[in-house]
């Protein structure tokens, strides 16, 4: 599926539709663990439930995170959360990004390293 927006002779958009990201329980296994920002005193627990990846924080329900492209997935109104890897390949940090908010950045505790 393709789509174009022309608006007086002017291309605004142009794209195609990007197939959907299935990701395996080892690929999810990853991205699980506890992750800190300084910035906000803040810690998400990762975990893999079900055959998908949820995100913890404080007291509040779980999120789950759907995968949109390698290493970033959406979390509704947490925004968008964008995994890092280290020179290894293992999840080593996250960003997220929010309407409001952009680059917040959480690092991988010692007890979060799961793989």
């Amino acid at each position: 599926m393709k789509a174009r927006l022309d608006i007086q002779g002017e291309t605004y958009f142009s794209g195609s539709r990007v197939e959907e990201i299935r990701l395996t329980n080892p690929a999810l296994a990853a991205y699980a663990g506890r992750f800190q920002s300084a910035e906000l005193d803040a810690t998400y627990i990762l975990s893999l439930e079900q055959g998908a990846v949820t995100l913890q924080n404080r007291e509040n329900q779980p999120k789950t995170l759907i995968p949109i492209a390698p290493d970033e997935f959406d979390a509704g109104d947490l925004g968008r959360v964008v995994f890092h890897r280290d020179s290894d390949g293992r999840v080593a940090n996250l960003t997220v990004f929010t309407q409001d908010v952009r680059s917040i950045e959480f690092q991988r505790t010692p007890t979060g390293i799961s793989n």
